[in-house]
Order: structure tokens, then C-alpha cells, then sequence
């Protein structure tokens, strides 16, 4: 038996999270630390995240057209 939202066809939502992993040089007290090098860093990180998910859906390995929210 279909819930009502497995019949429907229009409504298609991804969140991707994307985590920071990349903190190796970074300390607990250091957290709030904004300056020109580190927010470059942080931004360098985040895009080749951001390019890991693309390159996984171009190459078919995630996938997030399914109809509903899909969180990934």
C-alpha cells in the first residue's frame, strides 16, 4: 500500500551536508580566529567539498532525485 507520498512525482529536495574536516592546525581556542589566511583556508576546504559532491553526482555515486527530502 503507497503513503501519499510515495505516489507523488513533483517534489524533489536534497540537503547535502558538508562537513569540515580539515582542522588539523586549528586548536579549541583558535576557533575564532578570522584572519585573511584561515578564512582562505576554510573557503579552499568548503569549495573542494562543494567539488567532491558534484564530482560524486556526475560520476552517478550519489544519488538525490528521489521524490521527498533526501538528506545526505
Amino acid at each position: 500500500m503507497a503513503t501519499q507520498y510515495e505516489t507523488r512525482e513533483d517534489r524533489a529536495v536534497s540537503l547535502i551536508r558538508l562537513e569540515y574536516t580539515q582542522q588539523d592546525d586549528e586548536v579549541a581556542g583558535k576557533a575564532l580566529d578570522f584572519s585573511g589566511p584561515t578564512v582562505e583556508r576554510r573557503w579552499a576546504a568548503g569549495y573542494a567539498a562543494g567539488m567532491g559532491v558534484i564530482e560524486k553526482l556526475d560520476h552517478g555515486a550519489l544519488k538525490i532525485d528521489a521524490v521527498g527530502l533526501s538528506l545526505v
